[in-house]
């Protein structure tokens, strides 16, 4: 009987453990910067995009090693002046490019209808599968261009350098799992 519970204990132990591998990944870009959202204006202010992920639906752009797009959803944009969070209402990609295809390192997070919302330069994110950053470097944008939000249109007219983070955070029910085994062979290993 108290073999059963072995087996019982070491497969929920095994199960959390994989699914705590395959946890979700956030990115955050962030950058001072100046423009609009919902119509209303921010000048010198801290922009930050929050994007999550799964680290199982990273995709080869085509381009050999080279490009790594991860599809997200519901992309937070936080303007700090404004005290405003929006979502962006298109769907989004995180993507890393590396040197040879685009001439330096470069990472961050693109609209799928206009492009590149903000991005970090000089950061060589590999294959969005790690954790990342902060990495700083000259940002780039779209000044003028227009991004769709639950709160209205998402407009960066200026913005200084920008920093790319990335961040594994394990599922809650991996995680659980994961105790539930450990703490089942504590408890046997203490009744023996």
């Amino acid at each position: 009987m108290e073999r059963k519970y072995v087996l019982v204990a070491l497969l929920a132990l095994l199960t959390g453990a994989g699914l705590a591998t395959a946890s979700p990944i956030a990115f955050t870009e962030s950058a001072v910067g100046s423009g609009s959202l919902g119509g209303n204006s921010f000048i010198d202010s801290l922009i930050t995009l929050t994007a999550i992920g799964d680290t199982s639906n990273v995709e080869n752009g085509g381009e050999g090693e080279d490009l790594w797009l991860l599809p997200v959803t519901g992309v937070s944009i936080d303007v700090a002046s404004l005290g405003t969070t929006a979502i962006l209402t298109d769907a989004a990609e995180v993507f890393s490019c590396l040197q040879t295809l685009c001439g330096e390192p470069v990472a961050g997070i693109t609209d799928d209808v206009f492009g590149d919302i903000l991005d970090t330069s000089e950061v060589s994110a590999d294959r969005l599968l790690t954790l990342i950053g902060p990495a700083t470097g000259p940002s780039a944008y779209q000044p003028g261009v227009d991004f769709g939000t639950d709160q209205g249109l998402f407009v960066i007219n200026s913005a200084g350098d920008s920093t790319f983070t990335a961040t594994l955070t394990p599922e809650p029910a991996g995680m659980a799992l994961f105790v539930l085994g450990l703490t089942s062979l504590a408890v046997i290993k203490r009744r023996r």
